[in-house]
């Protein structure tokens, strides 16, 4: 169904994308931030790191985030619940889903409404992203708890140039079409991207054709996805900018909750809000010896699934509703004033708020009808303070750092991680000489 999508002026740029020899298109090392949360050449970077570009994504006709990273390798992909847009998750090396930490423009994606904190990659649309960095490994000393597989990053598109619009509008078969549009541009000190995406499909069945509906249908499970998004930088000075970055988006999916022995499940349901917001401030001090950010982020997602009684199963019925918030404050200081060396010294505080509720009906083994209710409201906090050194000793480069984290409900936990590589070199050596946090604190800390 995906293939049917692909645009002309896409295939085309494939085409002569294979027609250039490798020597013609060959660049420089790209510029990575995730590994390091500083701007560094790829080559120079002690993790193994993956960028699938802007370019990428054009000539390959990459169709949602979880298209592109089916091509990276140490990373598994996998959908679930029959059809385009249901579940889709990652796992890196072996590790769980929730084990990868995923971030928009630095705005954490990962679920706050349940509580493992995997991120669905199903309704991540691909339409303004400039680049992905994928950072393969454990990056807890950076980025915490979460980071115990991998750290993936979504970099959107930051406007440039004078001001332009651009559109796109698909269709294909199951009845799907997709449009998007967007309006980019800068001007002296302004730069903004803006884009809304749409998508819709009658799918297909999760179930095969022996569940068919009595009058002989199969229900297919349907899809829509609305995606909004935006980016504004400001730079207040040569030294100083605010960058700004959110995304509302609303998904609808047509599910199979309670299906019985003979027949699909025609009406059930679900629904999921998202909203990102973020923003950073940096200043330069010192003729650029040292440079500062202060960011801000929250992350809030509202999901309900819903399943009506119906004659297939008159006495069976639910709806489950899950909203979570994630606040976070962090402050970095890169310091430049070592040769040779840049000494970073950060620190974060964040609060997870959780809320659900069911209510389900459903007759009892005696045949009579019978019911639950439940709910469950927490909330929890968590500091941390983290201290890395990226050095260059001749023809070696690395990276040696030590974190601390300190829950409200747990004692602290430390975490260390050191690596260093030649320049230029694809040989690299890691170690961890601290205690590691070996499973996620973040499983201690959504088990409130």
């Amino acid at each position: 169904m995906q293939g049917c999508l692909r645009t002309l002026s896409g295939l085309l740029a494939g085409c002569l994308a294979s027609a250039i020899p490798a020597a013609a298109v060959a660049e420089e090392s790209p510029i990575v931030v995730t590994a390091t949360r500083l701007p560094t050449p790829r080559d120079e970077v002690g993790s193994s790191v993956t960028v699938i570009t802007a370019r990428d994504i054009e000539r390959r006709q990459y169709r949602s985030v979880a298209d592109a990273l089916k091509a990276v390798p140490n990373l598994s992909v996998v959908a679930s619940g029959g059809g385009i847009g249901k579940l889709t998750v990652v796992f890196s090396r072996g590790t769980e889903s929730n084990h990868t930490l995923f971030l928009l423009d630095g705005i954490e994606l990962n679920d706050p409404s349940g509580t493992d904190g995997a991120v669905d990659l199903s309704n991540i649309y691909i339409g303004d992203v400039e680049r992905i960095e994928i950072l393969n490994g454990p990056q807890g000393t950076l980025y915490g708890s979460d980071a115990l597989g991998a750290v993936i990053q979504v970099i959107t598109k930051k406007g440039s140039g004078a001001p332009s619009v651009w559109g796109r509008v698909e269709t294909g078969s199951f009845a799907t079409h997709s449009q998007a549009a967007g309006f980019s541009g800068s001007d002296d000190r302004l730069s903004w991207s803006l884009s809304l995406q749409h998508t819709r499909t009658d799918g297909v069945s999760a179930l095969g054709k022996a569940f068919r509906q009595p009058d002989g249908t199969l229900d297919n499970d349907a899809h829509e996805n609305t995606n909004l998004g935006a980016r504004l930088v400001f730079d207040l000075s040569d030294s100083a900018s605010i960058d700004f970055s959110g995304r509302v988006t609303r998904t609808e999916n047509d599910l199979d909750l309670n299906n019985s022995y003979v027949s699909d499940d025609s009406d059930s349901h679900g629904r999921i809000d998202q909203l990102l917001l973020g923003v950073n401030g940096r200043i330069a001090l010192f003729d650029g010896g040292s440079e500062h950010r202060l960011g801000l982020s929250y992350t809030a997602l509202d999901r309900e699934d819903v399943d009506m009684a119906d004659p297939v199963n008159s006495a069976d019925s639910s709806r489950e509703t899950n909203r979570g918030w994630k606040r976070k404050v962090e402050l970095q200081n890169d310091f430049y004033l070592i040769e040779d060396h840049v000494i970073t010294v950060g620190f974060e505080s964040e609060q997870d708020t959780v809320r659900s509720s069911v209510n389900a009906g459903f007759l009892d083994f005696s045949g009579m009808p019978a019911g639950i209710t439940s709910s469950v409201s927490a909330a929890v906090r968590n500091h941390a303070a983290y201290l890395q050194d990226q050095f260059a000793f001749g023809a070696l480069t690395g990276t040696a750092g030590v974190r601390i984290d300190k829950h409200e409900r747990f004692d602290h936990e430390t975490t260390c991680r050191d690596n260093a590589h030649p320049r230029q070199h694809r040989h690299r050596l890691q170690g961890a000489d601290c205690e590691p946090a070996v499973r996620q604190l973040g499983d201690q800390l959504r088990a409130v």
